[in-house]
């Protein structure tokens, strides 16, 4: 009995780690990936990440802003101009 006693904090501290390691690693792969991405409610073919300048040419009329890759492609349908530099 007294083995399961110490076993149980043990397991729950290894748990409580796991868990904040695992939030860390989230957070910090959000961070490497903080992109914005851009189209044109007009276009018909590609949207743009912040870092690749062709996306300034779009009119600011028909500008569409997304937080992510996958929101800007689930979205509009279009595909990336050119992968993002980092």
């Amino acid at each position: 009995m007294i083995p399961r006693l110490r076993l149980a904090p043990a397991l729950c501290l290894a748990l409580l780690l796991t868990f904040v390691l695992s939030l860390t690693v989230f957070a910090y792969s959000s961070l490497q990936n903080a992109h914005d991405y851009y189209a044109s409610a007009k276009a018909k073919k590609y949207y743009y990440c912040d870092d690749d300048p062709a996306w300034k040419d779009l009119s600011a009329k028909y500008l569409l802003k997304f937080d992510t890759e996958a929101e800007a492609k689930a979205k509009t349908g279009m595909v990336l101009h050119r992968p993002c530099k980092n």
